[in-house]
């Protein structure tokens, strides 16, 4: 995971997620928008809803936290000076066996994921080596995809560009994360 040090950051959140969890729960049963394009196995997602959980009070004290993070974080990746927004947000759910097919965050300049549930071995995340072709003669094992160990409270925050996937849950409780896409403001 060396290479993809400098493109990914991962923290903690030291808050309590109890609340947005729910929610997310409450919309994913709720919600005739729901989404299984990328997903499989039984996993859906509420990309396709208008109540993203950017905009829900139970997000307040995670994204207050986030942007102070994400501070150092662009200043460190030496990103915008103009600064992001949130483009959009929504949750997966990942059941046993489910798991998220490989994609990026297209336009998004930045792309950040919160385990607000993750059991144990519920699938970690991957993500693909940007220097992968670069890499490809060379004679090292596992050089395309590079698995992120998670948790739940982690939040992860990368290019859009970056391509990634899950694992496929593996164990018999659901897997559930909130997505964000951020843009830059414009000059």
């Amino acid at each position: 995971m060396e290479l993809l040090n400098s493109y990914m950051w991962k923290g903690q959140f030291p808050g309590d997620l109890t609340s947005i969890k729910n929610r997310a729960y409450h919309l994913l049963k709720t919600s005739d928008h729901l989404s299984s394009v990328l997903t499989t196995d039984g996993g859906v997602s509420s990309v396709d809803d208008t109540d993203g959980p950017h905009m829900w009070e139970e997000s307040i004290d995670l994204l207050d936290w986030f942007t102070i993070q994400s501070q150092q974080v662009l200043k460190e990746w030496q990103f915008f000076d103009q600064g992001i927004y949130i483009d959009g947000s929504w949750v997966n759910l990942h059941p046993p066996g489910a798991w998220t097919m490989e994609h990026s965050h297209g336009g998004a300049a930045i792309a950040v994921v919160v385990y607000l549930d993750q059991p144990e071995n519920g699938g970690n995340l991957e993500f693909q080596n940007p220097l992968f072709y670069h890499w490809s003669g060379y004679p090292k094992e596992n050089t395309l995809w590079q698995e992120v160990k998670v948790k739940t409270g982690d939040v992860l925050m990368f290019p859009g560009w970056l391509l990634h996937r899950t694992q496929k849950n593996l164990s018999q409780s659901n897997r559930i994360i909130m997505s964000l896409n951020f843009l830059a403001f414009p000059e």
